[in-house]
């Protein structure tokens, strides 16, 4: 959600996708949590297209807005089962790069549950707390994930698309 990219390797990718992600202060950005992709659709093309280098440098940070219904429970759900459905169009579209992506999270997820294990000792409550989260909001990716899967799948069949 926060890169810089060369125009070279921008223009040479076709920029962004603009039927992909919120549109601006336009009325339809009230409808948030629909298909977002962009940067990762805008990613994978320079990679492919521009040969450019896409660089991850965790030590980025980024401050966003927070829309109030972002804050609670019920609005994190909401945005985690869009962010599958966004994976399933990513998968869809770029069908290797998309999984290769997505196996690097799944390590680094596999990582990070390590250190949980070491923390729960320390402080279980919390640890556990945490863990029931993360279990809720990846159940609600995964749900997202197969909706868009075969929201995707029933699209391309429709048109033509192997």
């Amino acid at each position: 959600m926060n890169f810089c990219i060369k125009e070279k390797a921008f223009l040479k990718a076709g920029g962004y996708d603009e039927n992909l992600g919120p549109k601006g202060d336009r009325p339809e950005t009230a409808h948030w949590h629909r298909l977002g992709a962009e940067e990762s659709d805008l990613a994978i093309r320079i990679w492919l297209r521009a040969k450019s280098k896409v660089v991850y440098d965790p030590g980025m940070v980024v401050l966003h807005k927070l829309r109030p219904e972002s804050i609670f429970l019920s609005g994190l759900i909401r945005r985690a089962k869009y962010v599958g459905h966004n994976r399933a169009y990513i998968h869809r579209t770029y069908p290797i790069t998309g999984a290769l992506n997505d196996w690097r999270i799944v390590k680094a997820l596999v990582k990070e549950l390590a250190l949980v294990v070491k923390k729960f000792l320390r402080n279980p409550v919390r640890v556990w707390k945490s863990l029931s989260f993360t279990i809720v909001v990846a159940s609600a990716f995964s749900v997202g994930f197969l909706e868009g899967s075969l929201h995707y799948r029933y699209l391309s069949s429709a048109v033509g698309v192997q």
